[in-house]
C-alpha cells in the first residue's frame, strides 16, 4: 500500500500510481497545493489518506517537500 501528496509541479516518487486531479490538498498557513498519488491498495481508504495528507502538510509549514509518504506513517 502506498499514498503519497505530492507537491503540484514535482514528481511522485513512485511509477504507475493513480493521480487524483479532482481536488488539490492545501496548507492551510501558505496555500502550498499537492494532489494526492496512491496505489491500488490504497484506493479504498482515500478519504483517510486526504485528511492525513493536509494536517502534515500543514504541520510541516514552512518547510514543504515535495513529496508527503504518507502510507509508513502509522495511524493512531
Amino acid at each position: 500500500m502506498h499514498a503519497e501528496a505530492v507537491k503540484i509541479g514535482a514528481r511522485p516518487s513512485k511509477i504507475d500510481l493513480m493521480h487524483d486531479a479532482r481536488r488539490a490538498l492545501n496548507c492551510e498557513e501558505c496555500d502550498a497545493r499537492y494532489y494526492l498519488y496512491y496505489d491500488n491498495d490504497a484506493e479504498g481508504s482515500f478519504t483517510h489518506w486526504s485528511l492525513l495528507a493536509e494536517e502534515i502538510i500543514t504541520a510541516r509549514h514552512p518547510q514543504h517537500t515535495d513529496n508527503v509518504v504518507l502510507s509508513g506513517i502509522e495511524t493512531f
